[in-house]
């Protein structure tokens, strides 16, 4: 597939303000607890229960200090695959029932796609195969009519697909790192044209929140 490189090259495109760990929190400091070692070579005795403390002869579990509840290690998240598929039908401004994503339907569970009614829950990793099952499943998307008839001339378009994706303009280091992506992916139109269509539809801007 000689699109592959402007799909891995443009994966952490729009997303360096996101570090690995940045934003998360400080872990909480431990606290001996009764009978363990206090660090001094003493142990602290058990405590006795008494007024409205804890009787059921253990500790409470309390959630770690300074750790919102439901808030990651700061590292970007996935969009969840329906959302993905949505956000392509924006902005070709076609249904999410339209023939030219049934090959991302027929692989969403690969895509990371869930299903409770066999026990397959949703899965956030952007793993290398699920970039490349993502990868082959957009070849009818980025092949169709309608994409063709919305951006008939890529990369010579992609801005105006880059905002219709997106949600906002392209920067100048954006299109450059586009630009240099499908060069390296080849010369020839059609190539240039699915290389652009899978670097704007798998950049970290548009899969990750």
């Amino acid at each position: 597939m000689r699109y592959q490189a402007a799909v891995i090259s443009l994966l952490t495109l729009s997303c360096t303000a996101v570090l690995d760990g940045e934003g998360a929190s400080e872990p909480a400091p431990q606290t001996p607890g009764n009978g363990q070692p206090t660090g001094n070579g003493a142990t602290n005795p058990p405590s006795s229960s008494t007024g409205g403390g804890n009787t059921n002869g253990g500790a409470a579990p309390t959630a770690p200090a300074g750790t919102p509840f439901g808030v990651s290690s700061g590292k970007p998240d996935l969009l969840p695959f329906d959302v993905r598929m949505r956000r392509i039908a924006s902005a070709l401004q076609v249904q999410s029932n339209n023939p030219m994503f049934g090959a991302l339907m027929a692989n969403r569970i690969k895509l990371g796609d869930y299903d409770h009614a066999n026990g397959v829950l949703p899965d956030g990793l952007w793993i290398a195969s699920r970039m490349a099952n993502w990868a082959d499943a957009l070849t009818p998307v980025c092949a169709s009519p309608e994409m063709k008839a919305a951006f008939p001339a890529l990369p010579g378009d992609v801005r105006k697909l880059a905002k219709a994706a997106w949600g906002r303009v392209i920067t100048d280091d954006e299109l450059t790192e586009i630009q240099t992506s499908v060069t390296q992916s080849g010369v020839e139109p059609a190539i240039a044209y699915e290389a652009t269509c899978m670097a704007i539809f798998t950049a970290a801007e548009f899969v990750f929140r």
